[in-house]
Protein backbone atom coordinates (compact mmCIF):
# COMPACT_ATOMS: atom_id res chain seq x y z
CA UNK A 1 0.00 0.00 0.00
CA UNK A 2 1.26 3.54 -0.92
CA UNK A 3 2.03 6.07 2.13
CA UNK A 4 0.50 10.18 1.73
CA UNK A 5 4.58 10.50 1.95
CA UNK A 6 5.60 8.41 -0.72
CA UNK A 7 3.20 9.89 -3.17
CA UNK A 8 4.49 13.22 -2.01
CA UNK A 9 7.73 12.41 -3.29
CA UNK A 10 6.82 10.89 -6.37
CA UNK A 11 5.00 14.11 -7.35
CA UNK A 12 7.78 16.28 -6.18
CA UNK A 13 10.30 14.49 -8.05
CA UNK A 14 8.02 14.68 -11.20
CA UNK A 15 7.59 18.60 -10.71
CA UNK A 16 11.35 18.92 -9.68
CA UNK A 17 12.53 17.31 -12.54
CA UNK A 18 15.44 15.08 -9.87
CA UNK A 19 16.13 13.68 -6.96
CA UNK A 20 18.35 15.82 -6.10
CA UNK A 21 15.92 18.74 -6.51
CA UNK A 22 13.45 16.73 -4.87
CA UNK A 23 15.28 15.75 -1.77
CA UNK A 24 16.33 19.66 -1.22
CA UNK A 25 12.69 20.73 -1.57
CA UNK A 26 11.42 18.17 0.56
CA UNK A 27 14.49 18.65 3.30
CA UNK A 28 15.45 14.68 3.15
CA UNK A 29 18.42 13.05 2.46
CA UNK A 30 18.51 11.71 -1.77
CA UNK A 31 18.88 8.00 -0.20
CA UNK A 32 15.99 8.18 1.70
CA UNK A 33 14.07 9.91 -1.13
CA UNK A 34 15.17 6.80 -3.45
CA UNK A 35 14.54 4.25 -0.39
CA UNK A 36 10.92 5.16 -0.23
CA UNK A 37 10.40 5.45 -4.25
CA UNK A 38 11.76 2.01 -4.35
CA UNK A 39 9.36 0.90 -2.03
CA UNK A 40 6.66 2.72 -3.66
CA UNK A 41 7.11 0.78 -7.13
CA UNK A 42 8.01 -2.40 -5.36
CA UNK A 43 3.98 -2.08 -3.99
CA UNK A 44 2.51 -1.21 -7.04
CA UNK A 45 4.52 -3.66 -9.01
CA UNK A 46 6.82 -2.11 -11.14
CA UNK A 47 8.65 0.79 -12.19
CA UNK A 48 7.32 4.70 -11.88
CA UNK A 49 10.36 6.63 -12.92
CA UNK A 50 12.67 6.34 -15.86
CA UNK A 51 15.83 7.92 -13.91
CA UNK A 52 18.47 9.54 -16.85
CA UNK A 53 21.52 10.79 -16.14
CA UNK A 54 20.07 14.50 -15.32
CA UNK A 55 16.81 13.82 -14.92
CA UNK A 56 13.56 11.76 -14.23
CA UNK A 57 11.24 10.81 -16.58
CA UNK A 58 7.75 8.70 -15.81
CA UNK A 59 7.31 5.20 -17.15
CA UNK A 60 3.60 4.53 -18.70
CA UNK A 61 2.80 3.09 -15.18
CA UNK A 62 3.98 6.51 -13.46
CA UNK A 63 2.02 8.15 -16.09
CA UNK A 64 -1.30 6.02 -14.95
CA UNK A 65 -0.43 6.68 -11.55
CA UNK A 66 0.42 10.54 -11.19
CA UNK A 67 -2.66 11.90 -11.64
CA UNK A 68 -4.13 9.61 -8.77
CA UNK A 69 -1.26 10.33 -6.20
CA UNK A 70 -1.86 14.39 -7.07
CA UNK A 71 -5.75 13.32 -6.42
CA UNK A 72 -5.13 11.83 -3.32
CA UNK A 73 -2.51 14.35 -1.45
CA UNK A 74 -5.31 16.46 -2.45
CA UNK A 75 -7.63 14.73 -0.86
CA UNK A 76 -5.86 14.33 2.38
CA UNK A 77 -4.98 18.32 2.57
CA UNK A 78 -8.88 18.74 2.26
CA UNK A 79 -9.27 16.41 4.59
CA UNK A 80 -6.69 18.04 7.09
CA UNK A 81 -8.22 21.28 6.40
CA UNK A 82 -12.24 19.77 7.14
CA UNK A 83 -11.13 18.72 9.88
CA UNK A 84 -9.59 21.80 11.68
CA UNK A 85 -12.02 23.87 10.76
CA UNK A 86 -14.28 21.54 12.33
CA UNK A 87 -12.35 22.32 14.99
CA UNK A 88 -12.28 26.16 14.41
CA UNK A 89 -8.86 25.95 14.03
CA UNK A 90 -8.62 26.81 10.20
CA UNK A 91 -11.70 28.69 9.89
CA UNK A 92 -14.53 30.96 10.22
CA UNK A 93 -15.56 34.27 9.55
CA UNK A 94 -15.34 37.73 11.45
CA UNK A 95 -18.31 40.19 11.30
CA UNK A 96 -16.31 43.76 10.86
CA UNK A 97 -17.74 46.72 11.18
CA UNK A 98 -17.03 50.26 10.40
CA UNK A 99 -17.73 53.59 8.48
CA UNK A 100 -17.53 54.03 4.71
CA UNK A 101 -14.04 56.64 5.34
CA UNK A 102 -12.24 54.08 7.23
CA UNK A 103 -13.34 51.44 4.64
CA UNK A 104 -12.00 53.39 1.97
CA UNK A 105 -8.68 54.72 3.30
CA UNK A 106 -7.12 52.57 6.10
CA UNK A 107 -8.47 49.48 5.99
CA UNK A 108 -8.04 47.50 2.61
CA UNK A 109 -4.11 47.21 3.37
CA UNK A 110 -4.96 45.84 6.67
CA UNK A 111 -7.70 43.24 5.52
CA UNK A 112 -4.98 42.29 2.66
CA UNK A 113 -2.06 41.29 5.22
CA UNK A 114 -5.48 39.33 7.22
CA UNK A 115 -5.96 37.69 4.15
CA UNK A 116 -2.45 36.36 3.85
CA UNK A 117 -2.33 35.42 7.78
CA UNK A 118 -5.89 33.84 7.59
CA UNK A 119 -7.48 32.60 4.33
CA UNK A 120 -9.61 30.66 5.32
CA UNK A 121 -11.40 33.46 7.46
CA UNK A 122 -13.73 35.30 5.81
CA UNK A 123 -14.29 38.41 6.88
CA UNK A 124 -17.47 40.52 6.27
CA UNK A 125 -17.61 44.10 6.10
CA UNK A 126 -20.38 45.96 7.66
CA UNK A 127 -20.19 49.19 6.59
CA UNK A 128 -21.89 52.77 8.15
CA UNK A 129 -22.22 56.40 7.06
CA UNK A 130 -22.01 57.86 10.54
CA UNK A 131 -20.42 56.89 13.80
CA UNK A 132 -23.77 56.30 15.82
CA UNK A 133 -24.95 53.60 13.26
CA UNK A 134 -21.71 52.20 13.61
CA UNK A 135 -21.88 52.08 18.12
CA UNK A 136 -25.70 51.12 17.34
CA UNK A 137 -24.98 47.96 15.11
CA UNK A 138 -21.77 46.65 18.10
CA UNK A 139 -24.39 47.25 20.59
CA UNK A 140 -26.80 45.09 18.61
CA UNK A 141 -24.14 42.36 18.32
CA UNK A 142 -24.39 42.65 14.73
CA UNK A 143 -20.29 42.83 14.36
CA UNK A 144 -17.31 41.33 16.01
CA UNK A 145 -15.03 43.93 15.38
CA UNK A 146 -15.26 47.47 15.08
CA UNK A 147 -12.73 49.83 13.31
CA UNK A 148 -13.80 53.26 14.03
CA UNK A 149 -13.76 56.50 16.76
CA UNK A 150 -14.21 55.25 20.11
CA UNK A 151 -17.47 56.20 21.25
CA UNK A 152 -18.64 57.83 23.94
CA UNK A 153 -20.52 56.06 26.92
CA UNK A 154 -19.01 52.58 25.46
CA UNK A 155 -18.83 50.21 27.95
CA UNK A 156 -17.02 47.47 25.86
CA UNK A 157 -13.24 46.53 25.48
CA UNK A 158 -11.43 48.83 23.31
CA UNK A 159 -7.99 48.41 21.58
CA UNK A 160 -6.25 51.36 20.29
CA UNK A 161 -2.94 51.63 18.27
CA UNK A 162 -1.17 53.68 20.99
CA UNK A 163 -2.70 50.85 23.83
CA UNK A 164 -1.23 48.28 21.69
CA UNK A 165 2.25 49.81 21.25
CA UNK A 166 2.77 50.13 25.24
CA UNK A 167 1.38 46.31 26.10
Amino acid sequence: MATLRQLEYLVTIVDTGSFTRAAEVLHVTQPALSHQVRALEQSVGGPLLERLPRSVRLTPMGRAMLPHARATLADAERARTAARQASGLEAGELQLATLYSISLGVLPPALRAWRRSHPQVQVRLLEFPHADQLLAAMVAGQADLAVGPRPQDWDGPIATSASKNSS
